[in-house]
């Protein structure tokens, strides 16, 4: 059998059992799919939660249970004929390059597996004609199961455990009737992950659990095992998601659950991830971190800059040592780009931001010594070999902060201010001094133009597929068009305001019609510093669709960057400077 069928159906079968009772995890990921321990593992799941039903009202989700271990028992005839209980991988394909390309791909709970998706799909052509028609047998048994979960879950009349175990068949039904081509399954499983997480007692549990108050003290047990299933739910979908698509634009938002004051991820927010983690579920969505491991030469310092390629690999600017580091996407140590080192005529004094293109070039902007005379701002690109293409300066005076590129135009935006000595000491209105300068790839001038707002204020620029820059001020979103004539501005959400008495940082990172900005504000709270990091999403119109509370770490950190990566994995750079000088990078 092919490999993809088996991890898919590991993956989706991990719904039906009950973690606190056996080693069942443990098989799930480990054992062969052949093994009668495991077969009978799965059976004795389903007939325990069948043996709890009882009613007339419950007759839709009973049938879609039978239905669905039916489906389980053909499957198991189709595995029987088949080698697929040997090693569980997953596939994944370069649909850019539309040629084969073995990749890595992370799972939560599942490690690293790698597989060619090709040869997988080869495997179910060679299934003899027995195996094709019972795979389509099991198939038939996963409709009408996921039809009748459907059912049994728009009856009001059951309880909201039944309804959410009606989900539960229901999205594995799904997922098993595409189990030769799970991708087709993904748009469906949204649609079911929205119409649990629109459940009003769904949303009441995440109310109480989360914003606290005297209801939470009281049917916690109960509240709480609502949560947990409807993020297992989550989970599962998350990896099958991970596993057979390389670029999926569902992942950069998620359905959410919608509370009294706020929308919440139930995946990614760290209050859930601290809620699941008080009951040691082992499917808590936890972010990877990396940035610190290996020899000093590979350890971050101070993060400068933040991007990643078309790979899923991230570009980290360190301008301690003022090197570029390249990190896969599991956060392994590939290579720096020596090539900024210090030749006779100029030095390479500090790197203030990095980016890329979709050509997986690498754009540095850094601070130029010219004769230890000068201070200008330049920028080196490297092609996807690594290897210098060119480098330019930027203009005379123009100090840049933040660099992006824009693919329509092929141009380079540089965010930053005009400066000149004799403004030293003076005091006036600055809000003339803001520009952004727009550069061929190349390093050919084009033009610049006026950025509203004090050079306090600029905190980065990005720019969005269909042509248009945005700029991020400590009070708004400024848009653009790709010729810098300023098209409107919209406000951040409150939360992301000026706080009073606060110190905080801000990036953001445009990507498939959706704009991301990571906040980190220090409030003086006496007696003591109270430290909030979030993601908030938003569209490239500036509506605020939700914000996810971020698990930053313990020690006080007071600047950050950010990235998103083509799978939609949010990762996030924090500089420790009361650690010394370290960084690091985490990953949801």
């Amino acid at each position: 059998m092919a490999s993809i069928i088996t991890a898919v159906f590991k993956a989706t079968i991990g719904l039906l059992v009950n973690k606190g009772r056996d080693n069942a995890a443990a098989n799930l990921k480990e054992g062969d799919l052949t093994d009668q321990k495991f077969r009978g593992l799965i059976v004795r799941e389903i007939d325990d939660i069948k043996s709890k039903l009882d009613g007339l009202a419950r007759k839709d989700l009973f049938a879609s249970i039978s239905f669905f271990k039916e489906g389980i028992s053909i499957l198991y005839e189709v595995f029987g004929r088949t080698n697929c209980g040997e090693n569980c991988t997953v596939a994944a394909q370069s649909i850019a390059m539309g040629t084969e390309e073995e990749v890595s791909l992370q799972s939560p709970s599942a490690g690293v597996r790698t597989v060619s998706f090709a040869k997988d799909m080869n495997n179910l052509r060679c299934l003899d004609a027995m195996a094709k028609e019972s795979l389509c047998d099991a198939k038939r048994r996963f409709k009408e199961a996921r039809r009748k979960a459907a059912e049994a879950f728009g009856n009001e009349a059951l309880n909201t455990s039944d309804r959410i175990l009606a989900m539960m068949v229901r999205v594995m039904g799904t997922i098993l009737e595409k189990v030769d081509n799970p991708a087709h399954a993904l748009a469906a499983c949204r649609v079911c992950l929205e119409e649990l997480h629109s459940l009003s007692a769904v949303q009441k549990c995440f109310n109480v659990e989360l914003m606290g108050g005297f209801k939470s003290r009281f049917n916690k047990d109960e509240r709480m095992e609502i949560i947990t299933a409807v993020c297992r739910i989550n989970h599962v979908i998350y990896d099958v998601t991970q596993m057979v698509v390389s670029e999926n634009k569902g992942l950069f938002t998620w359905p959410w659950v919608e509370l009294s004051t706020e929308k919440v991820d139930p995946f990614r927010d760290a209050r859930v991830t601290r809620i699941l983690g008080a009951l040691k579920n082992d499917f808590n969505f936890q972010a990877r971190s990396f940035g610190q491991e290996g020899d000093e030469e590979r350890k971050l310092k101070t993060v400068s800059g933040l991007s990643s390629n078309s790979k899923g690999h991230f570009i980290v600017g360190d301008n301690e040592d003022c090197i570029v580091r390249i990190f896969d996407r599991n956060g392994k140590f590939l290579h720096s780009l020596f090539s900024l080192n210090r030749d006779e005529n100029t030095n390479v004094y500090g790197i203030c931001d990095v980016a890329t293109d979709q050509n997986d070039n690498v754009y540095v902007l850094v601070t130029l010594e010219k004769k230890a005379t000068e201070l200008v701002r330049g920028v080196y690109v490297f092609d996807q070999d690594n290897n210098l293409r060119h480098r330019f300066s930027l203009s005379a005076r123009f100090r840049g902060y933040a660099l992006t590129v824009e693919e329509s135009s092929k141009t380079v935006f540089v965010l930053g201010a005009y400066w000149s000595p004799e403004w030293e000491n003076v005091s006036f209105d600055h809000n003339h001094r803001c520009a952004v300068e727009v550069y061929e790839t190349n390093g050919g001038f084009l033009r610049n133009f006026v950025v509203h707002g004090t050079i306090f204020s600029l905190l980065d620029i990005t720019a969005c597929n269909d042509g248009r820059v945005l700029v991020l001020t400590t009070d708004c979103v400024q848009v653009f068009s790709a010729q810098g004539v300023l098209q409107h501005k919209w406000s951040k959400v409150a939360e992301e305001k000026n706080v009073t008495h606060s110190l905080y940082s801000q990036k953001f990172h445009s990507a498939n019609e959706h704009v991301f900005i990571v906040t980190n504000i220090l409030e003086c709270v006496f007696p003591e510093l109270k430290r909030r990091c979030f993601v908030s999403i938003y569209t490239v119109d500036g509506e605020h669709l939700y914000s996810i509370h971020l698990n930053s770490p313990q020690t006080k950190v007071t600047t950050i960057e950010m990235t998103v990566t083509v799978s939609g994995r949010i990762a996030v750079a924090y500089n420790h400077y009361y650690q010394g000088r370290q960084a690091e990078i985490r990953v949801l």
